[in-house]
């Protein structure tokens, strides 16, 4: 078996393999560096000392060391057969001694070869690893934040769908008892126009009674002059007539009262009628604020000096500002960071709402009472919430809020909301805790067309 592992065996060499990347002709003095490459001695030599900096291998950029390389024995020996054979000369003599001598130097060259190869090859894997646990950590936190900001969403939508749910509800059932109270009865409403016409008449042709009955009991009586110093008779006869008409005229019939009360228009909603004026007692701390038009979704305007924001019919193309809400937000012009201050809003004319105060680090893309940033009461129809960090809290009411009072308390750090439609009444109380100062915050919900929301003027008593 030894004999057969030591008896010479053929290798196939082409010009290619034993060729100098440098100079591109066959090997001369071979040299190897350090990353395994071979050069030309003297081409190696001067590539190394041309870039005495950041010397590099010329086939795999590797860094060379300073150490200038020195001539590769067993690959000269190599090149050296390959050259006899070539031109068909005769072996040198020797040869068989000098493989066999040459032989443990290139295994070991060889060993040192795979080591190395392996090193690289648990490097690069090494790095790649890290490469992609650092990507895999970003996609997760994008998963993650986007997931929140979907949780969000739906909990929004749920909480929309549920009023919307609610109110169908209560309209099925008053659908429900009006059809209960109507069944069997034949209701038949007319024109109010035409009932206003028969009542107009009927009144008619009671003032042409009343007055045939006057004149067939104060018959006409001829003129005369009256004496000088007497009183006229006549005259105070048809002052009595008359008066008894006028009498009789102002005062019709009830039944006609009744069916012309029954027949004048429906009575006002609550949007319609005007909100008695509360004079709330936090009113001396008064102060006036306008919306910012900085912070301004593209899907709201403002109106009336800046006093009135509501849903645009179409998108605005407000210029660009880093202050810009991407939704249908919009903050107060002033901000507070010490002492008492109180403002109201009028919200008849919007069903979907959101009122409160933000810190002014607040995000462009964040959502009022959905981060540690701002606080707010929020309606959606006739469902009221408090809300702050993401965290709601349902409030019991009987009807909705159509004016709401703010009061930003400094001193005890917090923020209540009150409701003022027939008297002051506590929605919800925050404790507040921020570092810059805030500022009054609105939000409206659903876009729909019109809808929006008025700061009120009051007075400081």
């Amino acid at each position: 078996m030894a004999s057969a592992v030591q008896a010479p065996m053929p290798v196939w060499l082409t010009a290619e393999d034993l060729q100098c990347s440098i100079c591109l002709d066959l090997l001369s003095n071979p040299a190897t560096v350090e990353c395994g490459h071979s050069f030309c001695l003297g081409c190696i030599r001067k590539w190394v000392e041309g870039q005495p900096r950041n010397s590099e291998c010329p086939i795999c950029k590797r860094r060379v060391g300073y150490k200038l390389p020195e001539r590769t024995v067993l690959l000269n020996s190599i090149l050296e057969k390959y050259n006899c054979l070539a031109s068909s000369d005769p072996l040198p003599t020797g040869t068989s001694c000098l493989a066999e001598r040459d032989f443990p130097l290139a295994a070991r060259g060889f060993q040192d070869y795979i080591l190395q190869t392996r090193s690289s090859i648990s490097e690069a894997f090494s790095f790649m690893k890290k490469c992609i646990c650092d990507q895999e950590e970003v996609v997760l936190r994008i998963i993650e934040e986007e997931w929140k900001v979907a949780q969000q969403i739906t909990d929004s939508t749920d909480k929309q769908l549920n009023g919307k749910n609610h109110n169908i509800l209560d309209l099925q059932k008053k659908f429900e008892e009006v059809k209960k109270t109507s069944s069997g009865q034949a209701a038949y409403i007319g024109d109010p126009i035409q009932k206003i016409s028969d009542i107009a008449s009927a009144v008619e042709e009671l003032r042409r009674q009343l007055e045939a009955a006057i004149l067939r009991n104060f018959p006409a009586q001829p003129s005369q002059k009256p004496f000088p110093g007497t009183s006229n008779n006549s005259e105070a006869t048809d002052d009595g007539a008359e008066g008894m008409f006028l009498s009789s005229d102002s005062f019709p019939r009830n039944d006609s009262i009744q069916e012309a009360s029954s027949s004048s228009s429906a009575a006002p909603s609550p949007r319609d009628r005007e909100l008695p004026m509360i004079s709330s007692r936090f009113s001396q701390w008064m102060s006036i604020i306008t919306f910012d038009d900085e912070t301004l979704g593209c899907s709201l305007e403002l109106t009336g000096n800046k006093r009135k924001v509501r849903v645009s019919r179409t998108r605005k193309e407000y210029k660009h500002s880093t202050k810009r809400f991407c939704s249908s937000q919009v903050l107060g012009s002033q901000s507070f960071s010490e002492g008492r201050h109180y403002w109201e809003i009028n919200t008849e004319e919007s069903s979907r709402w959101a009122i409160g105060v933000a810190s002014g680090d607040i995000g462009r893309r964040d959502r009022l009472g959905r981060n540690e940033l701002s606080w707010c009461i929020e309606c959606i129809v006739q469902h009221i919430s408090a809300w702050h960090n993401g965290q709601a809290n349902n409030i019991d009411v009987v009807d909705k809020p159509l004016r709401v009072g703010v009061f930003l308390d400094f001193p005890t750090k917090s923020v209540s909301f009150y409701s003022l439609n027939d008297q002051e009444t506590c929605l919800h109380k925050f404790e507040i805790n921020a570092a810059n100062p805030v500022y009054p915050a609105f939000w409206i919900y659903g876009l729909n067309v019109g809808e929006g929301l008025t700061i009120n003027d009051i007075h400081r008593n």
